[in-house]
């Protein structure tokens, strides 16, 4: 994956971000790595700081599943997340 990549999904994590409602509203049944409550903030920007992240995107992009602008269209129309159980 390119850094041109990379800085597509993190213009899309920030969009999402920007355009959410909810964007600091909990998430309930998650917490973050301190035991506080995981918005879709701190949600979106930790994971855009993990290059596990990124790899799983490039793999699953070689494995022609998806492309990088799918998964940017995916990220940046997302304004809520809900576990359901």
């Amino acid at each position: 994956m390119t850094e041109e990549d990379k800085q597509h999904l993190r213009d899309a994590f920030m969009s999402a971000i920007e355009q959410s409602p909810a964007a600091d509203e909990p998430i309930e049944g998650m917490a973050d790595g301190s035991g506080g409550r995981m918005t879709l903030r701190k949600l979106f920007m930790a994971t855009m700081e993990q290059d596990s992240f990124y790899a799983d995107i490039d793999r699953d992009v070689q494995k022609g599943l998806t492309s990088v602008a799918r998964v940017a269209e995916q990220i940046r129309n997302t304004r809520r997340i809900t576990l359901q159980g």
